[in-house]
């Protein structure tokens, strides 16, 4: 059984703000292998980090959250400049916490014209604001949010293969079966 309660864990460069993409790879000093990735109609539990690179590109280190801040996270496509996802995040220890629900009616519209199991690639802000809300920084991360593939369906019929059916000299058809017991049966149809 799949864990539900697992978190999706976004770890950006906290001395980055405002660039193309403060993305790191965990808690590494380097920029992640592929994008991060959402399924459209998922709710996920979703953490978001703040580290400082390490100046030998070794283990970057942890930025602890200022008091009262507030961090919003939000996913747009490049163009239309349409706002799929948001969720407002809260301080939980080093970091900020909340539930990213990618169920949205913009999520689905912005999925329409991509095959089913594609993807379109996002851009993700994580906006922090001070407890005034007098200071604001931005912080990009690029996303790939994917099409499911499985969209409530029921399941397919099971398919009962043809019973072979055997032609006699005088153009009779004659069907075969078998028992369970192995006995064969012949039936003219």
């Amino acid at each position: 059984m799949a864990d539900l309660t697992i978190q999706k864990k976004i770890y950006l460069d906290g001395n980055k703000p405002g660039g193309p993409d403060a993305s790191l790879d965990g808690e590494t000093s380097s920029p992640p292998s592929t994008p991060y990735a959402f399924m459209a109609g998922d709710t996920y539990p979703v953490i978001v980090y703040f580290r400082a690179r390490a100046a030998d590109n070794g283990a970057s280190t942890a930025l602890t959250p200022v008091a009262g801040s507030t961090c919003v996270i939000a996913g747009k496509l490049a163009t239309p400049d349409t706002l799929l996802f948001s969720a407002e995040l809260a301080i939980l220890g080093e970091c900020y916490a909340g539930t990213l629900d990618t169920n949205t009616a913009e999520v689905i519209a912005a999925l329409t014209s991509v095959n089913r199991g594609g993807s379109v690639p996002v851009f993700i802000d994580c906006e922090v604001k001070d407890a005034a809300g007098t200071k604001v920084l931005s912080y990009r991360a690029n996303c790939n949010l994917y099409q499911q593939v499985y969209a409530g369906e029921t399941s397919p019929s099971s398919v009962v293969p043809p019973t072979p059916i055997i032609l006699s000299p005088d153009g009779s058809r004659w069907q075969i079966a078998a028992s369970n017991d192995g006995e064969l049966k012949l039936t003219k149809v």
